[in-house]
């Protein structure tokens, strides 16, 4: 295979598997190792086609970093799944690139929790609390896609208002998305 098409082949599993994280947090709060183990395959295989030095690299960084935040989440300060993801995406970056990384996922998981945090006060100012239904269908509820939106929009509202943990796979895609973009413009 042209090392070209490997590239593309590698970032497309590395985006997909990163887009089935953030839907799978979203809807279950796991990040499953699964799509932890083919990000991290799929970025050691980008550092290898880069450069084998880089590669070594890449896994002390990794190591560095999976050290870290296993700490924290040893503390209970993050979840596994992420202390687990977060390393595994440096290893989709050149290792010159690990801190803009990391800062870009940090920025992101701010903007969610913010989002998150306005989204808390609206509810609480609307006078919703979790056990609140609607009293008529919503627009487009009996579109099957629509529907499954709506559902995901409900048990997510709930889970506002119950101050449970908000999915921080979606800041990991965010800040992994938002690198990619800074680096292609």
């Amino acid at each position: 295979m042209h090392p070209s098409v490997a590239i593309w082949v590698l970032g497309g599993l590395a985006a997909a598997s990163l887009l089935t994280m953030a839907a799978a947090d979203i809807r279950e709060r796991i990040i499953p190792n699964r799509l932890v183990l083919a990000v991290m395959g799929a970025g050691f295989a980008l550092r290898l086609l880069a450069s084998p030095s880089e590669a070594l690299i890449s896994v002390i960084i990794w190591v560095c970093v999976l050290g870290g935040f296993g700490f924290l989440a040893s503390r209970s300060l993050i979840g596994w799944g992420d202390a687990k993801m977060i390393p595994a995406v440096t290893l989709l970056a050149a290792p010159g690139e690990v801190p803009a990384l990391i800062a870009a996922i940090a920025i992101s998981g701010g903007v969610l929790a913010l989002v998150y945090l306005a989204a808390q006060t609206a509810l609480r100012r609307a006078g919703s609390d979790r056990t609140a239904t609607r009293p008529h269908p919503l627009p487009g509820s009996r579109v099957p896609a629509l529907r499954g939106l709506l559902n995901v929009l409900d048990i997510e509202r709930a889970r506002i208002l119950a101050r449970e943990p908000m999915p921080y796979g979606v800041a990991i895609l965010g800040g992994v998305a938002a690198h990619v973009v800074e680096r292609i413009v």
